[in-house]
């Protein structure tokens, strides 16, 4: 392993870690603010028999006010893995916000699954909001490459907990084959208020909290 280290103009401390493990090798450019605290890190991993990109991640982090004057903290992350062994691909996103001032925050993620022939085989999306009060929103997509159909759930519950969860489904050509709501207790309860069809059930509600694409080994 070596690791390199050099002082920026702005303060920043740039370092560059090289590791070597398994016929790898991975590239870690990180740049780093006084106290310690990220600003940004790249970071690739090669096969040193053929040069081809295994792993490459890359996350920044900022804070600057937004247009109201309060100061907004933004953090980012984009994730590609192509598994050694079957040869797919996994391509992940997200992006947080969180207001420093009031407490509301916000983040939203992607995930892109091919096979080694390019083909889709998962296309997820999730995007979470929460108001400096504790409501709540998340919307959940989940399309199936196989069949086309797409499920869509979205979720809004009060400070308390209480609120509604929306199931849409549709299929290949864009018909719709479900669409329920289900209310949401503040203890967690709740019923089918607005009937479905084709047995799709209304459980595909969407939790809450934070998320982050998924880590891969190398």
């Amino acid at each position: 392993m070596t690791e390199t280290t050099t002082p920026n103009p702005d303060g920043t401390v740039t370092t560059i870690d090289t590791q070597h493990n398994s016929g790898q090798t991975k590239n870690i450019e990180t740049v780093k603010r006084p106290d310690g605290s990220m600003v940004s890190e790249h970071m690739v991993t090669t096969d040193d028999v053929t040069g081809a990109v295994i792993h490459e991640r890359t996350r920044t982090n900022s804070v600057a006010p937004d247009t109201d004057g309060h100061q907004v903290q933004t953090d980012t992350e984009n994730d590609f893995f192509r598994d050694p062994q079957t040869g797919g691909v996994e391509f992940s996103s997200s992006i947080k916000t969180v207001n420093l001032d009031t407490g509301a925050k916000t983040a939203d993620a992607r995930t892109e699954r091919t096979d080694s022939s390019n083909n889709l085989i998962e296309d997820t999306s999730k995007s979470e909001s929460t108001d400096a009060a504790g409501n709540k929103s998340v919307a959940e997509s989940n399309t199936d490459p196989a069949t086309g159909k797409t499920k869509l759930t979205t979720t809004t519950t009060d400070k308390d907990g209480m609120g509604a969860s929306h199931l849409t489904v549709t299929d290949a050509n864009g018909n719709v084959t479900q669409d329920t709501t289900t209310d949401i207790s503040g203890s967690g309860g709740g019923g089918q208020t607005d009937g479905g069809s084709n047995g799709e059930g209304g459980g595909e509600g969407g939790g809450g909290g934070d998320f982050s694409p998924g880590e891969h080994p190398q």
